[in-house]
């Protein structure tokens, strides 16, 4: 007997990543004008992210359209936050509608966490 093909619909889940213990956090709508929701933002990242296996970043991190050629403080606080993040959890990050792009270096740290744990 030979092995049966693939079925179409389920083609793209061969890639997927497998979740140990994820935190989930979504539509965050970041910017300058908001500083309680940076400041609990700085803390989540700190203190509860880090008790996870993975942290799933879904939608909108910030309120603006943050890409590659991104220089605002906010994106490099964060992105750096991110970074030194992903040296102890794996990060994955699914953009949203209004933020396509996450800051060229929070991906690079979600990039590099996922090729150093392996996920």
């Amino acid at each position: 007997m030979t092995d049966a093909p693939p079925v179409p619909a389920l083609a793209a889940q061969a890639d997927r990543v497998q979740l140990a213990a994820p935190a989930f956090i979504s539509d965050l709508h970041l910017n300058a004008a908001q500083p309680a929701t940076r400041a609990a933002f700085a803390r989540f990242v700190a203190e509860v992210a880090p008790r996870f296996a993975e942290l799933v970043i879904l939608g909108d991190l910030f309120e603006y359209w943050a890409g590659d050629d991104d220089d605002d403080p906010l994106g490099r606080d964060v992105a750096s936050s991110l970074r030194a993040l992903s040296a102890r959890i794996a990060l994955a990050f699914k953009p949203g509608a209004s933020g396509t792009r996450a800051p060229h270096c929070a991906s690079s740290a979600a990039r590099d966490a996922r090729s150093a744990t392996g996920r």
